[in-house]
């Protein structure tokens, strides 16, 4: 990630070839939110650092980039709702849910029944049942 960051920072816009000028800093921000927060699941990296680059994701994109930010936004909640809030984990995922409404993508799919998997450990919240519905309904 380190190394991921430094060559970002190095990053000449100018010179990149055109199909590379989608890489952005929400998009360098989002790719490695998503890395960290695989390693925060897993205990071997805190979830602060995987949060701020997941919301400096969701505050960067531009609205076109529908996918992008429903990504970044499942990644959130994910997040969220393995390790902080369930309350505002639930919040981030409707939020989500809003956003990946007319999008059609296996990843989001994926992620999303990921979140409702990580959400089962707080099916006894009105909230996350709630979401965890919503959820359901949309993967149907």
């Amino acid at each position: 990630i380190g190394r991921a960051d430094d060559a970002f920072d190095h990053q000449h816009v100018a010179e990149d070839p055109v199909w590379m000028r989608y890489y952005d800093a929400a998009q360098h921000a989002g790719d490695v939110g998503t890395a960290l927060l695989d390693l925060a699941l897993t205990g071997a990296a805190t979830a602060d650092e995987a949060r701020d680059r997941h919301v400096t994701a969701i505050d960067g994109r531009h609205p076109n980039l529908v996918r992008s930010r429903a990504l970044s936004q499942v990644g959130l909640a994910k997040l969220t709702m393995a390790t902080g809030d369930p309350a505002e984990a639930v919040q981030v995922g409707h939020a989500a849910l809003d956003t990946a409404g007319p999008v059609r993508s296996r990843r989001v799919a994926d992620d999303l029944a990921h979140l409702g998997r990580l959400a089962e450990r707080h099916e006894d919240r009105a909230d996350v049942a709630d979401l965890r519905e919503r959820l359901a309904a949309t993967a149907a």
